[in-house]
């Protein structure tokens, strides 16, 4: 599930007043995957072309170049200012944060900013309905509302050209198909 645009406004009313709701936005406007996110060096960050390369599950997503987009480009300039290297989504030691330790902290800042999270049960499991790599989801689904088209959402995701990408990551709401319908007049 990708998160509700208006959650997506929430986190950023938050930066700075609850504490990691900057991560959890960055990951919205960047799109990796929790694990290739928290492994973002300042090493592979290109601060002229304002980008990171990153990624690493597929062929295809290995070191994909995602810019930054301006809504969190404050958030990436402060975390590398002083960095030449390491990791730019670290723990407060400063050391990459563990996969398990950014999970807590996502449900966390969904808690302190007041975006309902609730538990579902599919296949006969409990799971929260949005999980960090729901970000990943909300970084196509914002993708696809600003009218980019599937191939650089997949290229952007590190997804194979091959393939519907729309059908697994794009969550399109009712408006925003009753916007498409609207062509028609």
């Amino acid at each position: 599930e990708a998160l509700p645009t208006e959650a997506v406004k929430v986190l950023e009313d938050h930066v700075g007043m609850v504490k990691w709701a900057d991560y959890v936005l960055c990951q919205c406007y960047l799109g990796f995957r929790p694990s290739e996110f928290l492994a973002l060096d300042a090493l592979n960050y290109n601060r002229k072309e304002r980008a990171f390369v990153g990624g690493a599950k597929t062929d295809a997503g290995k070191d994909r170049v995602v810019t930054v987009s301006p809504k969190i480009q404050k958030i990436v300039d402060n975390l590398v200012a002083d960095k030449v290297a390491g990791p730019v989504f670290c723990g407060e030691d400063g050391a990459q944060m563990k996969i398990k330790a950014y999970r807590s902290i996502f449900y966390g800042v969904l808690d302190a900013c007041g975006i309902e999270n609730p538990v579902e049960e599919r296949d006969g499991v409990k799971r929260r309905k949005y999980t960090p790599h729901s970000c990943r989801h909300t970084f196509a689904t914002l993708l696809s509302r600003a009218g980019v088209d599937e191939i650089k959402v997949k290229l952007l995701l590190g997804h194979s050209l091959k393939g519907n990408v729309t059908a697994t990551y794009i969550h399109p709401t009712p408006a925003d198909l009753a916007k498409e319908v609207k062509k028609l007049a």
